[in-house]
């Protein structure tokens, strides 16, 4: 009731704020009518509480109805409805009212009940009192139900508070209609009605809902001035009066523009949370786009791929030198594509946690000999001494996802050192070191400015010449490589003197 009366006193002219606070109010006068009715020790207490508790009750559906709407935005669209509404909850109410005579149009007789000794039993007016609870009451959740599934991140938190409030609200409160009309069923359930207030403050604390920040400050600010006053009126010489009078003028003036920046830093916070869900959506879509159009131009590359394959196969009949060393570049430049559209794809999903591991044991020693027997070509093609050392002895056994850390991690870091050492030699070394298996690729290529190191490992991260050495880089084969060994648990790092003196890349599993 109190929380209510803040809300009402923070905005009196917002209808979200008028509907709660009649809510609370309502709830609160419900809930000590029904505390009055079954501890009553006389059969005149029992029907004024009686009559006390459905004053408070029969105006819940309306208000909280009402207060859907309001937060929904949907008053204009449900205005016959909730005029009706309310219309209903005055006739009921008037019902109710004339009980107080004995008539009986809404309660019968008031008698003992299992552990209660006096309870309602239903008249007329009270069935459709039930009706009418329930209806409402399941109407506004569908309201909410339904507008859960279009809202934005923080309104949806703000929904589904409400959605189970009203639930544990509506299902608990409603459970003392049982015993009335006759169902002999003790309405304990009557205590889930306190989680209707906790929802809804909890939608207000953490989904700031009413603004609740603001309203403590005011709370605080407006308890310390009264503090102040009253200390200043009961002082009893004018020394002590005049210091807390000038005391309250400062805490006047300091308080107000507390409020002020807090009110402000609010405002701030929901324009930032607004912007960020929007942010979230604009690359959600572009995460789409870029999905589409990637799988588009790879499924091109691809079928080409494939053409040209066919053609340097024979499939197509034979063909003269020169249409065959054309066919060579396309097939290469094809199969270049493919592997970058590849990339970006590797990489967006590795971004936003789509990619699933196949972990397997596998010796991760024979995985490097094959790999070095599958690059030595390629790097003696260059000129370049090519080397594998693998340590003698110990199991290098590791479980992990074998394609993955072949082709994006150790393959791509002996690929790089090929690329990147225009003469020389590469060393690829397999050993254990501290409980932990490494593996490196040395090479005496172009090294690692220190101005690029910070670049290495990061999406798109490329040296500011590396472009001069390998005109087909992307800059996600490294991001790649790093995310996936970090999904194994691993490191994976790199050392260099500088510019011209070689790297080593290193990978700890």
């Amino acid at each position: 009731m109190f929380l209510g009366l803040f809300i009402y006193f923070q905005n009196r002219k917002g209808v979200v704020n008028k509907t709660y606070t009649g809510l609370s109010l309502c709830s609160a006068i419900w809930s000590f009518g029904f505390l009055g009715m079954v501890t009553s020790d006389t059969r005149e207490l029992g029907v004024f509480w009686r009559w006390f508790m459905e004053a408070g009750s029969i105006w819940i559906p309306a208000l909280w109805f009402h207060f859907v709407c309001s937060f929904l935005s949907l008053n204009k669209s449900k205005r016959v409805l909730i005029i009706a509404i309310y219309i209903s909850s005055f006739a009921l109410w008037v019902l109710n009212f004339i009980d107080l005579f004995q008539i009986g149009l809404f309660t019968k007789e008031m008698v003992s009940k299992i552990i209660f000794d006096f309870y309602p039993t239903a008249g007329p007016g009270y069935y459709l009192y039930f009706i009418f609870f329930f209806s409402v009451a399941s109407y506004s959740i569908f309201l909410l139900l339904r507008s859960y599934k279009r809202e934005d991140n923080l309104k949806r938190k703000q929904i589904l508070s409400l959605i189970t409030g009203s639930v544990f609200g509506f299902g608990g409160g409603g459970m003392t209609f049982l015993l009335t009309l006759n169902i002999d069923v003790v309405p304990y359930g009557v205590v889930l009605f306190a989680f209707y207030p906790l929802a809804v403050a909890y939608a207000i604390a953490r989904h700031h809902l009413f603004d609740i920040k603001v309203i403590v400050t005011e709370l605080l600010t407006f308890g310390i001035w009264v503090f102040v006053l009253a200390r200043a009126y009961v002082a009893e010489s004018l020394q002590e009066r005049v210091l807390n009078g000038g005391l309250l003028a400062f805490l006047v003036i300091f308080g107000i523009l507390l409020i002020r920046s807090v009110i402000k830093e609010v405002r701030q916070r929901e324009q930032i949370e607004k912007l960020a869900g929007e942010l979230e959506e604009v690359n959600k879509r572009q995460e789409g786009l870029l999905h589409f159009m990637s799988h588009e131009i790879k499924g091109y590359l691809t079928k080409s791929e494939a053409a040209f394959a066919g053609i340097l196969e024979g499939d197509f009949g034979e063909v003269r030198s020169e249409v065959e060393n054309v066919a060579k570049t396309a097939l290469a430049d094809n199969r270049r594509g493919v592997k970058a559209v590849t990339d970006i794809l590797q990489a967006a999903n590795l971004k936003s946690g789509k990619v699933s591991y196949d972990r397997k044991s596998f010796d991760l020693k024979a995985l490097i000999l094959k790999l070095g027997e599958n690059f030595r070509p390629d790097a003696e093609k260059k000129g370049l001494k090519f080397e594998v050392n693998i340590a003698d002895g110990g199991d290098f056994a590791v479980v992990g996802d074998e394609n993955q850390l072949a082709e994006h991690v150790f393959g791509n870091l002996i690929k790089n050192a090929i690329a990147y050492t225009p003469s020389g030699e590469i060393v690829v070394a397999l050993a254990k070191q501290n409980g932990k298996i490494v593996f490196s690729v040395r090479d005496t290529g172009v090294g690692i400015a220190p101005e690029d190191k910070t670049h290495l490992f990061t999406e798109g991260g490329r040296g500011k010449d590396s472009v001069k050495i390998n005109v087909h880089s992307t800059g996600y084969g490294l991001y790649i490589a790093k995310q996936i060994v970090l999904a194994h648990d691993g490191r994976i790092f790199a050392e260099s003197d500088g510019a011209s003196k070689g790297s080593t890349f290193f990978v700890e599993l």
